[in-house]
C-alpha cells in the first residue's frame, strides 16, 4: 500500500496513483490526495489488473486522512471485496 503526502490536482493525482501501481507491481492500493478533501484511488484486483476512482468525502461526514482510505480500501481488497463495490469510508464516533 502507497500513499502520497503531497496533495496534488486531480488529473496529476490520477496520473500519480497510476504511476505507483504501475511502478510497484505487488503494491495492492495506491492513494494520492487532492485538493480539499478528494483523493485518487487506485485498487489491483483479483487477477493483477488495476481499477482507479476519485473519492470525495461526504459533507456530513469527519475528514478521513489518505493513509485512512489507502487502509481500509487494502482490507477490502485482501478480504475479498470487489474494488468497484466500496463506495466511502467515513468515520464514526460510538457513544
Amino acid at each position: 500500500m502507497l500513499v502520497s503526502r503531497v496533495p496534488l490536482p486531480r488529473p496529476a493525482a490520477c496520473r500519480r496513483v497510476r504511476a505507483l501501481l504501475g511502478g510497484h507491481p505487488g503494491c495492492l492500493a495506491a492513494v494520492v490526495p487532492g485538493p480539499a478533501t478528494g483523493c485518487a484511488v487506485g485498487v489491483r484486483d483479483a487477477v493483477g489488473g488495476a481499477r482507479w476512482a476519485w473519492w470525495e468525502q461526504g459533507e456530513r461526514s469527519a475528514p478521513v486522512s489518505p493513509q485512512v482510505i489507502a487502509s481500509v480500501v487494502h482490507a477490502w481488497a485482501v478480504a475479498g471485496g470487489p474494488p468497484g463495490a466500496l463506495r466511502c469510508v467515513a468515520t464514526r464516533t460510538w457513544g
